[in-house]
C-alpha cells in the first residue's frame, strides 16, 4: 500500500519539489493542474505502466507535461474550456511564472458564474 501511495503522490508533484528550491503555495497550484488533468482525462498524469517512479520524477523535474489528446482541447463544453484554462495556468514549469492560487480561484469564479 505504501509503495502505491508514494508512486501516486509523485505524479502530482511540482518540479521544484524535486530540486533544492524554496517552496510556496505554487506547488499546490501545480498539483491542482494535475488533478484537473485527471478530471478531464479520467487518468492520472504519467499513468502509463512503463513509467517507473524514477521515470515519472525525471519527467516532472524536466518540466514535461502529461500527454493530452487534442480532442480534449477541441471540446465546446464551457466547463471543459475553463478547466483547460485552469490546468494550463497551473502546469507551468517555472514556479515564478505559474499562476497563484488566487488567480485560479478568480478564473473559476468569473468564468463559471454563468455556466
Amino acid at each position: 500500500m505504501r509503495s502505491y501511495y508514494i508512486e501516486f503522490c509523485r505524479q502530482f508533484r511540482a518540479p521544484e519539489e524535486y530540486k533544492v528550491e524554496a517552496l510556496s503555495e505554487k506547488v499546490d497550484v501545480f498539483s491542482l493542474g494535475n488533478i484537473i488533468y485527471s478530471i478531464i482525462t479520467g487518468i492520472y498524469p504519467f499513468a502509463k505502466k512503463e513509467y517507473s517512479m524514477r521515470e515519472t520524477k525525471k519527467r516532472v523535474k524536466n518540466g514535461e507535461k502529461p500527454p493530452l489528446k487534442a480532442t480534449y482541447r477541441e471540446s465546446d463544453n464551457p466547463i471543459d474550456r475553463v478547466l483547460l484554462k485552469a490546468m494550463d495556468m497551473s502546469l507551468i514549469y517555472r514556479w515564478q511564472d505559474r499562476a497563484r492560487a488566487y488567480d485560479v480561484h478568480d478564473l473559476f469564479v468569473t468564468e463559471l458564474r454563468d455556466v
